[in-house]
């Protein structure tokens, strides 16, 4: 008996109730991969640190089956098919497109010559999306602005206590359609900042190699002690509102690239540049400076082909929990 029959038979069970149920194997799911070694143990990793899927790997006499589809050859996909469609009724075939969530896909039947056809579209480039995208932000934003004009001059004052220049710091950053904009932000880095970061990488070489792969120093000698917070609150991103009211920026996209960066973006350029950058965005919720800069770019790219106003809403709420507890933040 596993967790389908017991719920047949009790009937619907609260979050907490399957938690307690799904600690002990008999009430998973018994299931069986089969397939790309690489995409297989993903799958299996990710089903035994979830425990809410219910699904438990076994090798013999599965209930469903997972094909990792990844490098399969046509001839042995159809094989696996036609072996396993004769015992297991539930079989999932997991696409070998990363890029792509096929969630938000149509499948389209051709009847006539037995086929099916996926249809694929990047909601983002939609009129209809962006309006929707920009109307529900510009809103979150108004709302927010009591808040923000109490904690903006409250961040001013410890700025200026703190060390000397001017509290907020502009930054040309690329926009949509590679428009250049002027990106503002707290300062977080001392006046002298390019004297200080050129001695410091004499003294450490080894940070030249981490910048190449992350594009961040690992020890910024520049930031101030309040800029430390700043940053590992997200709380210097906060102006950027600015920007989003102006026009230039989104509540979430893509990182607002700097200029010298483009070049790193490579073919995945021409497809961020072409949605507006945001304060927050995929990157920030998983994993932030943990991550390298190609990673990143990733992230990007995938959000912007498979975006929907519930991952936004997702993506907030996750920021907000990233920021609490200052996950990957530096």
């Amino acid at each position: 008996m596993n967790f389908i029959f017991y719920k047949a038979i009790i009937g619907p069970i609260s979050q907490c109730q399957k938690k307690l149920l799904f600690r002990f194997n008999f009430f998973k799911k018994r299931v069986k991969i089969v397939g790309s070694s690489k995409q297989g143990s993903m799958l299996s990793k990710e089903f035994s640190k979830n425990w809410y899927f219910g699904y438990r790997v076994v090798k013999k006499k599965p209930e469903t089956l997972f094909i990792a589809s990844r490098g399969l050859k046509f001839k042995t996909l159809q094989k696996y098919l036609n072996r396993y469609t004769l015992y297991i009724e539930e079989i999932y075939t997991v696409p070998y497109l990363e890029d792509i969530n096929f969630t938000q896909s149509k499948i389209i039947e051709l009847f006539n010559v037995k086929t099916s056809l996926i249809k694929i579209e990047n909601n983002l480039l939609k009129k209809s999306s962006l309006v929707i995208k920009i109307v529900f932000e510009k809103i979150a934003v108004l709302l927010s602005l009591p808040f923000f004009a109490i904690l903006h001059l409250l961040i001013l004052i410890v700025i200026r206590l703190d060390s000397e220049g001017e509290a907020i710091f502009k930054q040309k950053r690329v926009g949509k359609n590679r428009r250049i904009f002027e990106c503002y932000k707290y300062r977080t880095m001392k006046n002298d900042s390019e004297k200080i970061l050129q001695e410091y990488l004499k003294r450490n070489p080894q940070e030249v190699e981490h910048y190449k792969m992350h594009h961040k120093y690992r020890n910024d000698p520049r930031v101030t002690k309040v800029g430390k917070i700043l940053r590992r609150t997200s709380l210097d991103e906060l102006p950027q509102l600015l920007n989003i009211l102006k026009g230039d920026m989104s509540l979430v996209g893509p990182r607002p690239y700097i200029p010298s960066e483009i070049k790193s973006l490579g073919g995945e350029a021409d497809m961020i540049f072409r949605v507006k950058p945001g304060i927050t965005g995929l990157w920030q919720v998983s994993g932030r400076s943990n991550l390298s800069f190609r990673e990143r770019v990733k992230l990007d790219v995938w959000y912007i082909q498979n975006w929907s106003l519930w991952m936004d809403i997702v993506i907030i709420i996750k920021t907000i929990k990233v920021v609490l507890f200052k996950t990957g933040a530096r």
